[in-house]
């Protein structure tokens, strides 16, 4: 959560002393002197001399431009020693006190836990920023391309999968990742992803499913791990670092902060760590990210898993960064956690140089931080002597939106070949759905970005259909709270563009001013003064495109006020429930209140809002100026919407979750869509035959109309070009191109791994290896969808498995299979191959994925499908090393966990 942190920028004097080798690599005599101008400038020097660990600092010049302030200094000044600093044209005065130098350089930020300002000889180190939470983020302009985020699909709709070229080819895949060519020309040099979790329960958070289920790939640690290290890869081959997160085992929202997760040493191997490992040792993950919770009794950022098998084992040389106040004391910097966060202030400043001073922890430890730190800037072309890799990526950001979003769909029946549609025969479709015009896109919490734009699926079919009649209806509300204003119907009334203009005030005096095209507004650090102010001004016009009664409201604990023309419609003072840190940001309290407005009349809006500084974390914001949905009569919105199904040739309807229940900061307590909208469903079903349901959800939800409708599609997450993705989908210019990730319950009361919450501070991973699919075979219950599971638009035959007959700890099984497709167009399939043991003295799963493979054929064509299986595949974690049991196996190969039509042998000496 909330992961921001800053990487140093270094540039050396190019002349035979400089800092570094030919490879750009900080020496250990460049460590050392860095290191001890941290400590000489903590212990000597007041103001800007004050250092990474944790003094205060004064503001030097900003940069004008994107709502920073200026501040110019003096050509010279004393030091508070006396001696005299440069001016920005680099005249020199005496020494630099921190190392001894003869040429001081004003910098702005440097070491491994964020400083402010120092200087050193040979030395500038101005901020070179990481990506941080995308909502921290989304302010930022590249220079070279203004604009938002490309808003892309969520990690859920990638394993669609199983397809890791893709994520190779434009690693931004993850929804709230920049495109390479946005990060660079920004400055933003780290990106704090992928998620690298296993999801094994379907409603907690990332590794173990729900809240933040949207977030993590897979609930198999295999794919998991192939899917962080090819999303790592990709990132990084782009010159960005890469921080798979969060390490280890932080797999659910409630208690977060101080829970401890009680696990066995053969789980953290076989599961939790796998998909780290292979970040790391397949792609070489340039960073990682440490986690709140605690794991056995101990804080993960004072943890030994951070030595042992991070650095001793899988040779990690990056940095590890804590997440956002995850670092508690002193105990972590004896451990192998190189960064905390946010910086300077947080538990390491005074009492980590005091630790330093007294011995308690060794300088040698800052040293290797502080290497780590440098090595990394230069790995991302902020050291001087190295060059930022130019990106790669020739793609469109919308364009490839809109194709991630398709290979990611997964289509889970389709009865009497109902999809895909003709546009040319089709003329009235009723599109329903509070989701079909107000889609997710992305999930809520720290993840959530602004695109500059987003096609809804209303839109998307409108423009795929256009000779035919589309009636919308609304159907069910699935809102909850306030969603924000349209950008469409905003006008900046500073700039004339669309979107909002905020200004923060201090006793009515203007202190910054800022342009955002979004009314959910959220800071983390940065240029606004959130600390020095008093007020947050919010000021816009707002253009409705009918004439309506606006439930216009805000989502922020504290006082509020809204003018409407001048007019005052609101003056609130909005407790907050939940004390819980964070929990003005995630799900904070909301008001509303009726405002008439006539189709194309302007209303000039204004909010002002006293910030609350008690409720939030300091230097941080978070507030939302919307509308909330009316829900007075949902009898007759499901009767309204009937009636379009009874009278169109097709019915689209659009179900999905909201940010109640899938997002950040909580876990999730059901599995049902909210609202009324099964009922919405099955009403639209029985009105006509030819229902088509698209689920715009990021994790599994209970469909108990399943069996009713014509066709389901599981759409996910679709990113900004969702609309279109979908459309593309329903008319079959592309194939639904995914499979399940994760298993589909029917029932909530049928998953088999059910207890998520903490107990008295300790959540217990009894379930050990069996997770997701595994917890399913062994339990016997079928699924409603399982693992591997996906249709297309052709039909497929698997047979003739061969492989190896043999095979020892060191090599490796091919497995061969022949893929026919026996279907009437050309298509995508995806071959899974799971590996079983009947006689066995090891607890092992009943099946487990040991490889995948995609295959693209023309209609009526064969291909012979090769997949490498490692010998890795068969192993079990025995006490303190890798096991391998002599023996049979078999390879089952097949299209799903379930669908495994072909089998083989192999045996292990």
């Amino acid at each position: 959560m909330l992961s921001l942190f800053a990487i140093p920028r270094l540039e050396v004097q190019r002349n035979e002393e400089s800092c570094h080798g030919r490879s750009g690599t900080p020496s250990q005599a460049d460590v050392t002197r860095v290191s001890g101008l941290l400590r000489a400038a903590r212990r000597g020097h007041g103001g800007d001399h004050q250092h990474a660990l944790g003094g205060p600092a004064r503001r030097g010049r900003r940069r004008r431009g994107g709502g920073r302030h200026e501040r110019r200094k003096p050509a010279a000044r004393r030091h508070p020693r006396g001696r005299l600093r440069h001016d920005r044209a680099g005249r020199t005065g005496q020494g630099c006190g921190g190392c001894g130098g003869d040429t001081c350089r004003r910098t702005r930020r440097l070491g491994p836990v964020g400083a402010r300002h120092t200087r050193c000889r040979h030395r500038r180190i101005p901020v070179t920023r990481a990506a941080g939470p995308p909502r921290a983020r989304r302010r930022r302009r590249p220079r070279a391309a203004p604009g938002h985020r490309v808003l892309l699909d969520r990690p859920p709709r990638d394993r669609g999968v199983l397809r890791r070229q893709r994520r190779r080819r434009h690693p931004q895949g993850h929804g709230r990742h920049p495109h390479p060519d946005e990060t660079l020309p920004a400055g933003e040099r780290a990106d704090p992803r992928p998620g690298s979790r296993a999801h094994p329960r379907p409603w907690t958070r990332g590794a173990r499913g729900g809240g933040r289920h949207f977030e993590a790939f897979s609930e198999d640690p295999l794919l998991t791990g192939r899917l962080a290290a090819a999303y790592v890869r990709g990132i990084q081959d782009n010159g960005v670092a890469a921080t798979p997160k969060h390490y280890i085992a932080n797999d659910y929202e409630t208690d977060r902060f101080t829970a401890s997760t009680e696990v066995s040493e053969r789980t953290l191997r076989e599961v939790y760590l796998l998909p780290f490992e292979k970040a790391v040792t397949e792609a070489r993950a340039w960073a990682v990210m440490s986690a709140y919770n605690a794991v056995n009794g101990v804080t993960a950022t004072e943890n030994d898993l951070l030595q042992t098998p991070l650095n001793s084992e899988w040779g990690f040389d990056g940095v590890v960064v804590s997440d956002w106040t995850a670092v508690r004391s002193t105990n972590a910097a004896r451990a192998a956690q190189d960064l905390e966060m946010p910086g300077p202030r947080g538990a390491w400043g005074d009492a980590l140089l005091a630790a330093v001073e007294s011995g308690a922890v060794d300088g040698a430890d800052i040293d290797r931080k502080v290497l780590r730190i440098l090595t990394l800037a230069a790995r991302v072309g902020a050291l001087e002597g190295t060059e930022a890799v130019e990106p790669t990526t020739a793609d469109s950001g919308a364009g490839f939106a809109r194709e991630a979003a398709a290979e990611g769909m997964v289509l889970v029946r389709n009865t009497g070949g109902v999809l895909p549609l003709d546009p040319g025969a089709v003329t009235r479709i009723a599109v329903i759905g509070h989701n079909a015009d107000r889609a997710r896109t992305q999930g809520g919490g720290s993840a959530t970005v602004v695109p500059e734009k987003v096609v809804s699926p209303l839109d998307g079919i409108i423009a795929a259909f256009p000779d035919a009649d589309i009636e919308y209806a609304l159907g069910a509300v699935v809102q909850e709270g306030i969603a924000e204003l349209p950008l469409d119907a905003l006008t900046n009334p500073a700039t004339g563009g669309p979107g909002v203009r905020v200004r923060f005030l201090s006793d009515g005096r203007g202190l910054f001013a800022e342009d955002r095209r979004a009314t959910r507004l959220v800071w983390f650090g940065g240029d606004a003064p959130v600390d020095r102010s008093d007020t947050l001004e919010i000021t816009t016009r707002y253009t409705s495109p009918r004439t309506e009664t606006l439930r216009l409201g805000i989502a922020a604990p504290g006082v509020s006020r809204i003018w409407a023309d001048g007019k005052l419609v609101l003056d609130a003072d909005v407790p907050l429930a939940d004390e819980q840190l964070g929990a003005a940001f995630l799900h904070p309290p909301t008001t509303s209140t009726a405002v008439p407005v006539a189709a194309g009349q302007a209303v000039d809006i204004r909010v002002e809002y006293e910030i609350a500084k008690e409720l939030g974390l300091a230097g941080a914001l978070a507030y939302t100026l919307g509308t909330e949905a009316d829900d007075s009569d949902p009898d007759g919105l499901i009767e309204r919407a009937a009636a379009a199904a009874a009278r169109a040739d097709v019915a689209v309807v659009v179900v999905g979750t909201n940010s109640n229940v899938e997002s950040e900061g909580f876990d999730r307590t059901s599995l049902a869509l909210p609202g009324r909208q099964d009922a919405l469903v099955s009403a639209v079903a029985r009105a006509n035959p030819r229902t088509v349901v698209a689920v715009n959800s990021g994790s599994p939800v209970e469909l108990p109309w399943r069996d009713d409708v014509a066709a389901v599609l599981l759409t996910w997450f679709g990113g900004q070009e969702y609309g279109n993705a979908l459309a593309d989908v329903l008319t079959g210019s592309r194939e639904p191109g995914g499979r399940l990730p994760t298993t589909w319950p029917t029932r909530q009361r049928d998953v088999p791994v059910l207890d998520v919450t903490p107990v008295n501070g300790t959540v217990r991973y009894d379930e050990g290896v069996h997770v997701g699919y595994r917890a399913w075979l062994r339990s016997g219950t079928a699924p409603a969808y399982p693992f591997g599971y996906g249709l297309g638009y052709t039909t497929w035959a698997v047979d003739r498995a061969t492989a190896t007959a043999e095979l020892g700890p060191e090599g490796g099984v091919e497995v061969r299979a022949e893929v026919t497709n026996t279907g009437g167009r050309a298509g995508k399939h995806v071959v899974q191959v799971y590996a079983s043991r009947a006689h066995t003295a090891v607890d092992r799963p009943a099946r487990w994925l040991v490889g995948h493979e995609v295959v693209r054929l023309a209609p009526g064509t064969t291909e012979t499908v090769n997949i490498t299986v490692p010998a890795r595949a068969f192993a079990h974690w025995d006490e303190d090393a890798w096991g391998y049991e002599p023996g049979e196996f078999t390879l089952h190969v097949g299209s799903s966990a379930d669908d495994l039509p072909a089998s083989v042998p192999v045996r292990l000496r």
